[in-house]
């Protein structure tokens, strides 16, 4: 009878999870300097689906960085089917032992307003968090790197001709 019990509370909490509706929330951070400053998101849920959006704009091409990582405390606090994407493009995350989900997202974007997508579903009892870490580092011009390679190449070729030159003297 106890067992019985247990089987009938848990499928009774599966099924008001799975009848919650969907919770929705939308951040926008701006325009993000590239300057590597780190900008934070963090998302509480009830039990429920969730899918939560975070827009920003870039001044210029910028190399993005970002970190997303659900708080998991067992039996209280959980995600599952945690997922990300930036610009309608997903994203791969990483199951971790516990539970928990980490990644790390790396993109090279143009100037304009972009946004990223995480949705999943908290099904702890409390239902579930996630931390979400976001900083923009701006593009390094090519032209540049290029004449400073060159240069470097040079005075490497130009030490060692030196070098031949007095050894053969």
């Amino acid at each position: 009878m106890k067992r019985f019990m247990m089987i009938l509370a848990g499928a009774i909490l599966a099924i008001g999870v799975a009848k919650m509706p969907a919770q929705a929330a939308t951040y926008n951070l701006g325009t993000l300097p590239d300057n590597g400053a780190t900008f934070s998101v963090g998302g509480n849920f009830l039990p429920g689906h969730f899918s939560d959006t975070i827009k920003f704009n870039l001044a210029s091409t910028s190399s993005i960085s970002g970190f997303v990582q659900d708080v998991w405390v067992p039996f209280l606090a959980n995600l599952t089917n945690l997922s990300i994407s930036i610009d309608g493009t997903a994203l791969s995350l990483n199951p971790q032992t516990g539970g928990t989900y980490m990644g790390a997202v790396l993109a090279s974007l143009d100037a304009g307003n972009h946004s990223f997508k995480i949705s999943g579903l908290a099904n702890g009892l409390l239902g579930g968090a996630y931390l979400f870490k976001v900083a923009a580092v701006a593009a390094t011009p090519i032209p540049p790197a290029l004449l400073m390679f060159g240069t470097a190449l040079a005075g490497l070729g130009a030490a060692g001709w030196r070098r031949r030159k007095a050894l053969a003297a």
